[in-house]
């Protein structure tokens, strides 16, 4: 509540839909959009996949995305819940789950995460060079489109165990840290 009531200006979704002289920010005219994933594409990826979702095709290539469909906000130890005037005797903040990602029919995407139109996992031995047309799922994406859906998928070899980032190799990724002993 009181969140709310001091800082309710953050509350409010200040996106316009149009250009000052009028014109639908939504001008690309596209009927459909390629968009290719992994294991880590997350939060505002995700948000575009599933925000263009009621308006044009989507298709996905790639591996299921993160299912990172929440926002959060820092919350520090002071009187304004911000980083001025901190209580220099505490080192840590909260970071409470304030917002779902939903379309405009109130949907949201799975938080298991946003399945592909077209599955593939990306293998250790063959990369690939980003941006390069014989770049793995480019390939495929450029593949889907002149073939019109119709893929032929080799076989799946060496996957690799992924890591998204370094806190998934110590153990943190997505838990919780606690200073002090809990007193029971």
């Amino acid at each position: 509540a009181f969140f709310n009531a001091s800082n309710s200006n953050g509350l409010f979704n200040k996106f316009k839909s149009t250009l000052s002289n009028g014109i639908g920010i939504n001008s690309l005219n596209l009927d459909k959009v390629y968009i290719l994933t992994s294991k880590s594409t997350a939060s505002a990826s995700e948000l575009v996949i599933n925000s263009l979702k009621p308006y044009i095709t989507v298709i996905q290539i790639g591996d299921v995305t993160t299912g990172k469909n929440v926002g959060s906000v820092t919350l520090y130890d002071s009187p304004s819940f911000t980083k001025q005037n901190l209580n220099p005797g505490h080192k840590y903040a909260m970071q409470p789950i304030v917002l779902k990602i939903v379309d405009k029919n109130n949907q949201s995407s799975s938080d298991s995460g946003i399945i592909p139109t077209k599955a593939y996992v990306e293998k250790l031995d063959n990369m690939g060079v980003l941006g390069q047309s014989s770049e793995p799922l480019l390939s495929l994406a450029l593949e889907y489109i002149n073939t019109n859906g119709k893929l032929n998928i080799e076989n799946q070899s060496k996957l690799f165990e992924h890591l998204s980032d370094s806190k998934s190799i110590d153990g943190i990724e997505k838990g919780m840290v606690v200073e002090f002993p809990l007193k029971k």
